[in-house]
């Protein structure tokens, strides 16, 4: 289990960004891998104030990078959905 703050760095397709910031709380780690559904709250940018969240299943590429210092980089799509 792991409990943890993290920040999210949106680029919209029009060009725009955003920065959402999740408190993932505790998390269960099957076999080293976060099952999780993260909500936060877009804190600058495109839609600030608004609630969000990220379902899913956060895999982490290189386990071992997480016993030495942690993951610092997550890239690719997101599925989001705004409240």
């Amino acid at each position: 289990m792991s409990r943890s703050v993290t920040e999210e760095r949106i680029t919209w397709n029009t060009g725009e960004r955003s920065t959402v910031v999740y408190d993932v709380g505790v998390v269960p780690q099957p076999a080293g891998e976060a099952v999780v559904l993260v909500a936060g709250k877009v804190t600058s940018g495109r839609f600030t104030g608004r609630r969000v969240a990220s379902p899913g299943v956060q895999l982490t590429a290189d386990p071992l990078k997480c016993g030495s210092g942690g993951v610092k980089l997550i890239e690719g799509p997101s599925a989001l959905v705004f409240s």
